[in-house]
């Protein structure tokens, strides 16, 4: 949902423009729903997609960062070396474990557990502007709050595992023409490097 917030309206509403004689219809939504049963003619789906008969086309990569607000940091100390997660409280995603998501390409433990949970990456960066932890969250999300220097990247040598950024729709015969203008659209528009990075 966040992610079709922030970077998909500006683009379905340059492809509306662009067409203006076929129905352009986004819903926004952060759970996976069978896209033939719903009607659905493809969607954008972020993260790594499980085994799946749909067909897939990668638009781009998002990478994560570890962030954290500056007062906080203030008063819990910074975190200068991976250890030091440990002694910090992670906002959580509801949907996933944070040893799910919290993965690097060097050996680091997760922070603990907050006692604050959120469903939506958006929602996690509101309680890490307040102070609330310290959150891994997608660069989509927070690339202007670190641009302002409210919130601050902490241990930028650990590098997550980026996101994929995919256009996904099931299986057809003959792609119907709206359908090959409309993921055409998407992966010009995002390119090789997003618009965000």
């Amino acid at each position: 949902m966040s992610f079709g917030t922030r970077h998909v309206g500006r683009m379905a509403a340059k492809f509306a423009s662009l067409h203006p004689n076929l129905e352009v219809i986004i819903e926004y939504d952060d759970t996976k729903v069978d896209l033939g049963r719903s009607g659905f003619d493809a969607a954008i789906r972020v993260g790594a997609m499980p085994d799946s008969t749909l067909v897939v086309r990668k638009l781009c990569e998002d990478p994560r960062a570890i962030v954290a607000n500056p007062d906080y940091l203030e008063k819990h100390g910074p975190i200068m070396k991976p250890g030091q997660l440990r002694e910090h409280a992670a906002i959580g995603c509801q949907n996933k474990r944070l040893g799910e998501i919290w993965q690097f390409d060097k050996p680091a433990d997760p922070p603990i557990p907050s006692r604050v949970m959120m469903n939506n990456g958006e929602a996690m960066r509101g309680m890490v502007l307040e102070g609330l932890g310290i959150a891994l969250l997608p660069m989509f999300i927070v690339y202007e709050d670190l641009k302002d220097e409210r919130l601050l990247q902490v241990l930028p040598e650990l590098v997550p595992e980026p996101l994929p950024v995919q256009a996904v729709w099931p299986p057809v015969k003959h792609m119907p023409p709206k359908l090959r203008l409309s993921i055409d659209h998407l992966v010009l528009a995002f390119g090789q490097r997003a618009p965000w990075q």
